[in-house]
């Protein structure tokens, strides 16, 4: 019979083990935490980095006009989309095929991701629960304000 992986014995047992020598001294060894660099900048990059996460976008509307928005609701207003970006049929692609932006590039697809909710938030698109082919409830995006009515109400 196979001993355990000495990671999932008890303290006490390591302790027993290792005053009888029966340990390898690899596992004796206390180990130690790497120092960490305290430049702050350093840090943040090393942790943007670390993530594989592309930074959020700030401003992710910066120049998109009015006229990009309502091609965008008439692609949407043409077809069935998702909301769920795992989807074949999300609405990112929608946006990405009106705005031409690439919807498999990280960066692009987190810009559309922040454009999209903007626009739900304000009204523009709208999240709705209805059923699909295969008689699931899932959310789907339709179009919500038109954004000639949109623009007029913010004067």
């Amino acid at each position: 019979m196979r001993e355990p992986a000495a990671a999932s014995w008890s303290p006490k047992r390591r302790r027993i083990l290792s005053s009888r020598g029966w340990l390898p001294p690899l596992l004796n060894m206390r180990r130690t935490p790497r120092p960490e660099k305290r430049d702050e900048n350093a840090q943040r990059s090393v942790t943007a980095r670390r993530s594989g996460r592309p930074k959020k976008w700030r401003d992710a509307l910066a120049g998109v006009t009015d006229a990009d928005l309502r091609e965008v609701q008439t692609r949407v207003a043409n077809g069935r989309w998702r909301v769920n970006s795992r989807a074949k049929r999300w609405v990112g692609y929608a946006v990405a095929s009106a705005l031409k932006l690439d919807a498999l590039d990280k960066t692009e697809r987190l810009r559309i991701s922040a454009m999209l909710e903007k626009w739900i938030k304000i009204g523009a698109l709208v999240v709705v629960k209805t059923r699909d082919a295969s008689r699931q409830k899932r959310s789907f995006v339709e179009v919500g304000t038109l954004m000639d009515v949109l623009h007029h109400s913010a004067d």
